[in-house]
């Protein structure tokens, strides 16, 4: 028996969420944990693979992999810190911005589609939620 508990909803909501972005991200080439990793670059540029890491909740191991990818495809560049040798500052390429960009319309659309339903004060109220639940979870 399944228990329709309102984390087990939430969970669900998770997977529906990842499988829909992913679906209207295929056009681009790029996943949704591709597409977070560019858009953390993009808003930190010059940030290591562990900054980006823990900008998308991964392991660093995982993000390692992922930047591997990107920049292997050319959507990401790495060049050493000047300071902290062993270290690579990432950035997105001229190619990572436009598919980082083609990326946000998409899953902006995702994101008109969750919330076609929600009145403003709905989504203001789920943020607010989401937000707690998740400050719950650091606390403790």
């Amino acid at each position: 028996m399944v228990h329709d508990s309102t984390l087990s909803q939430f969970h669900a909501l998770g997977l529906q969420l990842q499988v829909a972005i992913d679906s209207a991200l295929v056009e681009t080439g790029i996943t949704a944990s591709q597409w977070r990793a560019l858009d953390a670059a993009l808003s930190s540029p010059g940030s290591s693979s562990a900054d980006l890491a823990r900008a998308c909740h991964v392991t660093p191991q995982t993000m390692q992999q992922v930047v591997a990818h990107l920049e292997a495809t050319g959507l990401l560049v790495r060049t050493p810190h000047p300071v902290h040798g062993r270290v690579q500052q990432i950035y997105l390429s001229n190619a990572g911005e436009m598919r980082h960009a083609e990326g946000s319309t998409l899953i902006a659309a995702v994101e008109d589609r969750v919330f076609m339903a929600f009145t403003p004060a709905d989504r203001a109220a789920f943020a607010r939620f989401v937000a707690l639940a998740s400050g719950a979870l650091r606390r403790s």
